[in-house]
C-alpha cells in the first residue's frame, strides 16, 4: 500500500547544523508564564511540538528535539506549569492539575506556534500523558499528525470492571485484582 503523504524519517547523515534552543516564555490564556526551549532551523515549513510525560521536565527531550533540528525541522519542548522551569519558587499552595496542563498549557502551545511561527504543519510527539491528553485539546485539530510514545489509551472500562468483578466475587478484595 503506497501512501502519498508519508514522510520519509530514515537514519541518515543530519542535513542541518545544530543551533543551541531558543528559551521562551509563552503566556497562558490565565497568564501563566510556561518556559519553552525553541530549537529553530532556517526555512522549516513543519514544526514539531513536544508534549512531556507526567512531571518530566523539557531539558529530557533535548536530544530528541535537536535531532529533529538537524532534520530541518523546528522543534519545541515545554515544562508544563508547575514543573521544571514554569514551576513557581515555592509548591506550597500552588493550584494546578493535570487538566491545566491539557486546557490552558497543551492549548497555549498550540496556539502559540499556530500564531508566532506559522508553520505549513504542526506535528505533536506526546509522551505518555503528552499524548492521551491531545484528544482533550479544543485546538487538536491544527495538529497534522501526532505519535504517542508509550501513551496508553487511559480506558475509562477498566474501572467498570473491576466494579463488576467486585459483585460478582465478593470475597475478591481489590489488592487481589490489582495484584
Amino acid at each position: 500500500m503506497e501512501y502519498p503523504q508519508a514522510i520519509s524519517m530514515t537514519a541518515s547523515e543530519p542535513q542541518h547544523e545544530a543551533q543551541q534552543p531558543l528559551t521562551r516564555i509563552v503566556v497562558a490564556a490565565d497568564g501563566y508564564q510556561l518556559s519553552a526551549s525553541h530549537f529553530e532551523a532556517t526555512d522549516a515549513d513543519t514544526v514539531v511540538l513536544v508534549n512531556s510525560a507526567t512531571a518530566v521536565p523539557r531539558r529530557f527531550y533535548q536530544r530528541f528535539a535537536t535531532n529533529m533540528q538537524r532534520q530541518g525541522w523546528q522543534a519545541l519542548t515545554y515544562d508544563y506549569r508547575g514543573i521544571g522551569d514554569s514551576k513557581p519558587a515555592s509548591l506550597r499552595g500552588f493550584d494546578a492539575d493535570m487538566r491545566d496542563w491539557v486546557l490552558l498549557d497543551m492549548t497555549t502551545m498550540i496556539d502559540w506556534i499556530d500564531r508566532t511561527l506559522a508553520p505549513k504543519r504542526l506535528f505533536v510527539i506526546g509522551h505518555s500523558f503528552g499524548g492521551q491528553a491531545l484528544g482533550m485539546l479544543e485546538n487538536a485539530g491544527r495538529v497534522d499528525a501526532m505519535v504517542g510514545v508509550s501513551a496508553q489509551s487511559g480506558y475509562w472500562g477498566t474501572r467498570r470492571a473491576v466494579d463488576d468483578m467486585m459483585r460478582a466475587y465478593p470475597n475478591v478484595t481489590r489488592r487481589h485484582i490489582r495484584g
